[in-house]
């Protein structure tokens, strides 16, 4: 096998495939990375929906309860919080479900990235191997050069004699 591929052109390979490799290492960990901030983006966009949430229970309670006997004198701005709570709610529900998507983006972009490292790391270990291949093929025909190189002595020392 060496014999189509020189040595230098095995070992050049091996660079490529190695650098290969970090690159598919850093685009992963990248996405790892991309992954764990959206979760966090995640986790706080549903804080925010279910506090906004907990605020629209607490007055529609207290308007059946503590603010009855009030309502028809505060009723514009209790109906005014209302509007407003669910205004928020609305848009950091919107503000969860973009940051969902990105989620599911994050994820699929991890799951590229670690299928193309394992593909980088599948080449490198062929190249790998193709270099051992290669060295130890020099080495037997190295061998033998020297073992033919030696009985042509042996043989021209004794012709000699």
């Amino acid at each position: 096998m060496s014999a189509a591929l020189p040595l230098d052109d095995v070992d050049a390979l091996r660079r490529i495939r190695t650098r290969r490799v970090e690159r598919a290492m850093h685009l992963f960990a990248g996405a790892c990375a991309a992954v764990d901030t959206a979760n966090a983006v995640v986790a706080q966009r549903l804080e925010q929906v279910e506090a906004i949430r907990r605020a629209l229970h607490r007055l529609r309670d207290a308007i059946g309860s503590a603010l009855a006997t009030e309502l028809p004198r505060w009723a514009s701005l209790i109906f005014a919080r209302q509007q407003r709570l669910a205004d928020q709610l609305e848009r950091a529900e919107d503000k969860l479900l973009t940051a969902r998507h990105k989620l599911d983006e994050a994820r699929h972009a991890w799951q590229r990235a670690r299928v193309d490292l394992a593909r980088a790391q599948r080449r490198d270990q062929a190249a790998a191997d193709l270099a051992r291949r290669a060295r130890r093929q020099l080495a037997v025909e190295l061998e033998r050069r020297l073992e033919l190189d030696a009985e042509t002595v042996y043989g021209v020392a004794r012709s000699a004699r």
